[in-house]
């Protein structure tokens, strides 16, 4: 499967395409890439060979190889390969919060793409040589994550699960060893970086059922998200965000980031009494022009209203029905479950709108729990400034709403995964990692982007 990440589709090739593709690194020709695939004892003709890359760049997926100012030297490989480092700055973790994984594996059976370092995949490939193949042939369990560049990797998913997770959802390599020898990112996961020029803020990824059920937990225990008091402490590897140094929070009101900073920590401290309602009046008040508000606007917002909401909801709508038609997808692959239960979401939500509105329910806790750990990670600015904070705000309260829709549709299609007891963490996780959230592209709603 070929991803395509900048028109969010996904292009299915034969595997012996794939030999073909592989030698696509910008440095052969068509002579070249026919010599390469005759090595690898593929057949495949000229004309054919013609035809599909053909067919490749029409679509998009060819791109020109590197020329002589693209040469990157090997210091700027490691840079690139390892990260840059996080300045040496007080690192904040969200204040009373502390990870109680629950044990079921939905981080590893959800997201398209599981990284490891050559490093890290030579380590999983030695301690289960089996699995995949992987130990014999590096290809079976793992490819590029983008384009050819093997510094970093992809590991190969079997009916959308990361190849060691094992059938009682527990981790192979973790197993096998110790915690210390899973991949970078499950190590550090749910923790998300955010350097704002004061501080390193350290939040949860709101998209995984135990992250809000650890929110919600009265004695605080549980791990925490990082040990690190300062940023030197931080791997090196370990990508950190950075706020602009000016952010865009309306439609006409830019502030410096150091007001951004002070601003998240007093609005982290309020009692959220409903999510949709609560984000909505926020982005009212930043797209005013003013932040005196907003304090009042989170803990004591108007009623929603689904005008606010709607059009945004008709703009996710396609890519959920994209994702739910994928059948290549296995009946076990938990992706193509969840895209199937929201489009029933979606249906409820055409039929019982104000319902929904009213508000959280059971969900209250959540849903306050959830816009404070956004807050304070400043999980609703955009690190380039593409997007305003009122519109990221707005596009939030969407998926609350979806998460209410979809707690409603699993109880009456009785869905007995224990992943849809916390719907808001899986709109939070597809609206990530299945593109979801690619809608902000285009999407300009009445307030501006």
């Amino acid at each position: 499967m070929l991803h395509d990440t900048k028109n969010d589709v996904t292009v299915r090739i034969a595997e012996r395409a794939w030999v073909l593709v592989s030698g696509m690194d910008g440095t052969r020709d068509l002579e070249g890439l026919a010599a390469w695939v005759k090595r690898a004892g593929v057949a495949i003709g000229d004309e054919e060979m013609t035809s599909f890359l053909t067919e490749l760049a029409a679509e998009g997926l060819v791109e020109d190889g590197p020329g002589e100012d693209d040469v990157v030297t090997g210091e700027a490989a490691a840079q690139a390969s390892s990260g840059g480092g996080a300045p040496d700055r007080p690192v904040l973790a969200l204040p009373g919060f502390g990870l109680r994984c629950d044990g079921q594996g939905t981080c590893c059976r959800f997201y398209p793409s599981v990284v490891f370092s050559p490093l890290e995949a030579a380590r999983a490939r030695g301690r289960l040589p089996l699995v995949e193949d992987a130990g014999l042939d590096q290809r079976r369990g793992f490819m590029p994550l983008a384009g050819l560049d093997d510094r970093l990797l992809a590991v190969a998913l079997v009916n959308g699960r990361c190849a060691y997770l094992e059938a009682d959802l527990r981790c192979g390599i973790h197993r096998s060893g110790a915690a210390a020898d899973k991949p970078l990112g499950c190590r550090v996961y749910p923790a998300r970086f955010v350097d704002d020029g004061s501080a390193i803020r350290v939040s949860p990824w709101l998209e995984c059922g135990c992250v809000l059920a650890s929110g919600l937990s009265a004695d605080g225990g549980g791990e925490p998200l990082t040990t690190a008091t300062r940023g030197a402490e931080l791997e090196r590897a370990i990508f950190v965000e950075r706020l602009p140094e000016l952010v865009r929070l309306g439609r006409t009101l830019t502030v410096p980031r150091s007001e951004v900073a002070a601003l998240s920590l007093e609005l982290s401290s309020c009692h959220v009494p409903d999510g949709v309602a609560s984000l909505l009046a926020l982005a009212a008040v930043l797209d005013g022009g003013e932040v005196a508000g907003a304090k009042r606007a989170l803990e004591a917002p108007p009623p929603a209203e689904l005008t606010h909401l709607a059009e945004r909801l008709a703009a996710i709508r396609p890519r959920v029905a994209r994702l739910a038609a994928e059948e290549w997808r296995s009946p076990e692959d938990f992706a193509r479950q969840l895209a199937t239960a929201l489009l029933g979401a979606f249906d409820l939500l055409d039929v019982m709108p104000e319902e929904l509105l009213r508000g959280p329910g059971v969900f209250e806790m959540t849903e306050s729990f959830y816009v404070r750990a956004l807050l304070f990670g400043h999980q609703l600015f955009h690190p380039k400034g593409k997007h305003t904070m009122a519109s990221l705000a707005r596009d939030r309260a969407v998926r609350v709403l979806l998460g209410r829709a979809l707690a409603v549709t699993a109880n009456l299609a009785e869905l007995t995964d224990p992943a849809f007891r916390h719907p808001l963490a899986l709109v939070e996780a597809c609206s990530r990692a299945y593109g979801l959230v690619g809608y902000l592209h285009t999407f300009i709603d009445e307030n501006g982007a």
